[in-house]
């Protein structure tokens, strides 16, 4: 379901299925997030928002969730390129 879609600058791998993983085992976004983390992967936001919008999820209850455990594993600068994505949506 987690698929490489690509590396970053910083030899990070980007993945899709990150939102799909989340709503169909319920494992918490601040779980998930460290999980990633610590594998060195980190969501495309991309796809993210894409399966959320798929499953009929509230883009502003969105938001509100992702918030804190966005800034808790990869930090605000992270946070203000997320939240930066939900104003082309």
């Amino acid at each position: 379901m987690i698929q490489i879609k690509g590396i970053t600058t910083d030899k990070q791998f980007v993945v899709s299925g990150v939102y799909d993983f989340h709503s169909t085992y319920g494992l918490p976004l601040e779980k998930l997030f460290s999980m990633l983390k610590a594998l060195e992967y980190i969501p495309s936001w991309t796809h993210f928002f894409a399966e959320a919008i798929e499953n009929g999820v509230n883009l502003s209850r969105l938001q509100n969730k992702l918030r804190m455990p966005v800034i808790d594993i990869y930090g605000k600068d992270m946070w203000e390129v997320v939240e930066k994505c939900f104003s082309y949506l």
